[in-house]
């Protein structure tokens, strides 16, 4: 990416990380923060959308999916046991399913803004890239 070579970007590396483009956002953002490419990235890393996109994507991928208003009765994993509103019992839930945490709108709302702005920012980027910044190539 950028010509950067690897052992560049392992200096960036943190054991629990595994996506290269992390790696390469830390690193743009210590050895190249005044390129007008790293604030773009920096920017569209931090955009709500881009957050809702990627924290939806590793529930998918490392937990339990969220559950989503109109598919039917889902269950978080759980301990069954309630405690009574007043605190003073505890009951076993069961039948009703739990609440969704999210309707299929908000999640087209954030994925359809949060792919609008990552083709914004390769936009951007391929003009920047093309045009202004021989250094970046």
């Amino acid at each position: 990416m950028l010509n950067v070579p690897e052992s560049e970007l392992k200096r960036y590396r943190q054991s629990n990380r595994r996506l290269l483009i992390v790696d390469l956002r830390a690193y743009l953002r210590s050895e190249r923060s005044g390129w007008p490419f790293t604030r773009m990235v920096i920017a569209f890393g931090s955009s709500r959308s881009w957050r809702f996109a990627h924290d939806y994507r590793n529930r998918w991928v490392h937990e339990q999916p969220p559950s989503v208003e109109g598919e039917g009765i889902a269950y978080r994993r759980q301990l069954p046991w309630k405690i009574s509103a007043d605190g003073a019992r505890k009951f076993l839930a069961f039948g009703s399913g739990d609440a969704p945490e999210l309707r299929i709108a908000d999640i087209r709302e954030h994925l359809i803004e949060a792919y609008s702005s990552l083709w914004r920012l390769l936009d951007r980027a391929s003009m920047l890239i093309s045009t202004f910044s021989p250094a970046i190539r």
